[in-house]
């Protein structure tokens, strides 16, 4: 499913990060932690090919990402890669279905309707994203990250402002929808807290 292979990333030149190599199969969770300052945001960004690394290899489901040109890997991420970013980045002047709907590539208003009820936001299809609660928004942000049924669940810190009962909550929701898609789930975060929920785990020093 996902791969990589000494993969690294270079800032100006100057600071270098180097990652061990990853492996996740179809709904496998791994979690990666690290201190703030250790690439665990670049690494997420480089798994979603939204950075590209200065040596290494990415592979899904037998693509190699690092080898796409910029065009192509943009179509492959929209298709395949689902992102549940720290900050939910929703369009304020849309309703919460409509952002699901303009995030689906070749899906329909069916899909958002049973993603959202799936989630448990059913009811707030119609409202704007900014009148929803924290947890609300996440919850949306999960079901636009789904709506493609991607083969790889990206979330980056899903749980940092949360207490121990609602982390748990949004690790089991995470877990449960990567696995409804059979995609492979990987978590990146400064919450230690989650080694105690998720097995499958490597350390960014």
């Amino acid at each position: 499913m996902l791969s990589t292979r000494a993969l690294s990333y270079s800032y100006d030149g100057i600071r270098h990060l180097h990652y061990p190599d990853l492996d996740a199969a179809a709904g496998e969770t791994l979690l990666v932690t690290g201190m703030s300052g250790s690439g665990k945001s670049t690494l997420l960004h480089l798994l979603g090919s939204l950075l590209s690394p200065s040596s290494g290899t990415i592979w899904l489901n037998g693509t190699e990402l690092t080898a796409l040109k910029a065009a192509k890997a943009d179509r492959f991420r929209k298709e395949n890669i689902g992102i549940v970013f720290q900050k939910a980045h929703f369009i304020k002047a849309l309703s919460v279905k409509d952002n699901l709907r303009l995030a689906a590539h070749g899906s329909n208003g069916n899909d958002a309707n049973r993603l959202m009820q799936e989630l448990g936001i059913a009811d707030l299809k119609h409202r704007a994203p900014a009148t929803l609660s924290q947890g609300e928004q996440q919850r949306a942000a999960v079901a636009r990250a789904l709506i493609n049924r991607p083969s790889l669940l990206l979330a980056d810190e899903p749980t940092s402002n949360l207490d121990d009962h609602n982390a748990a909550q949004v690790i089991r929701l995470l877990q449960q929808q990567a696995l409804a898609v059979a995609a492979a789930l990987v978590i990146v975060t400064h919450d230690f807290r989650l080694k105690q929920i998720i097995s499958k785990s490597i350390h960014l020093s």
